[in-house]
């Protein structure tokens, strides 16, 4: 997470009177590895998923980290037909996708109703 995000997302949770801790830790790469190395247990964690829509926008689903996530559920509320991981042929839209989570934090959507 950048240091952009970091801000935009502590104010998010000050505003709306949410108690956090910020943990730093070295890259992982699986919930349970990160529930580990932060000693906490796995469905304290979210997971950030990101999604491709049948038109080629991307979108970001949180869920618990001890969850699935459902993708029926969330295409209906980014009001697409669906969403899934591939991203197909891989560099410009890696790099299209990086940019677009850098710039624009405020496009995630909160949505704990999404647990399948």
């Amino acid at each position: 997470m950048g240091l952009l995000q970091l801000k935009l997302v502590r104010e998010l949770l000050e505003r709306n009177g949410m108690s956090y801790e910020v943990s730093e830790h070295a890259a992982v790469y699986t919930s349970g590895a990160a529930a580990k190395v932060r000693g906490v247990a796995l469905k304290t964690g979210v997971k950030a998923l990101v999604l491709k829509t049948e038109k080629g926008s991307f979108v970001m689903g949180l869920v618990a980290a001890d969850r699935k996530i459902n993708l029926k559920k969330l295409a209906k509320v980014v009001e697409a037909k669906q969403v899934a991981a591939g991203f197909g042929g891989g560099g410009s839209e890696v790099n299209w996708l990086r940019s677009w989570l850098g710039a624009s934090f405020r496009k995630l959507a909160w949505a704990s109703h999404l647990f399948g």
